[in-house]
């Protein structure tokens, strides 16, 4: 049985959950703004980083861009971006999908 890792969308994640989401990279960076802009957290060029009583703040370079699946999007649609993803050849998938790849793999001849 072939199982096959389809990119359709984008995600910008960082260690801790996935921030943002879309059909193109740029999509994606542009609903981690529209989310960063609706909770109040400013960017960094927008505060006095060498104020000790700076604000938290995000930088674009906190996170990454990655190619996603449209389960996996479907999947922050549901539950929210603080979740967990697989990584299936530079693809960013749900867990179900990284299963049933590697499931695939080992069943092929």
């Amino acid at each position: 049985m072939s199982v096959t890792i389809e990119a359709t969308k984008f995600i910008i994640a960082d260690e801790v959950a996935i921030w943002g989401y879309g059909d193109s990279e740029d999509a994606a960076w542009a609903d981690l703004r529209r989310g960063m802009t609706l909770a109040k957290i400013p960017h960094q060029d927008d505060v006095d980083t060498e104020d000790a009583y700076c604000p938290n703040y995000w930088h674009e370079d906190q996170f990454k861009a990655f190619p996603a699946t449209a389960a996996l999007v479907a999947d922050v649609e549901q539950r929210g971006g603080r979740i967990e993803f697989a990584m299936v050849k530079g693809i960013a998938c749900t867990g179900d999908e990284e299963e049933a790849f590697d499931d695939a793999q080992g069943a092929a001849p």
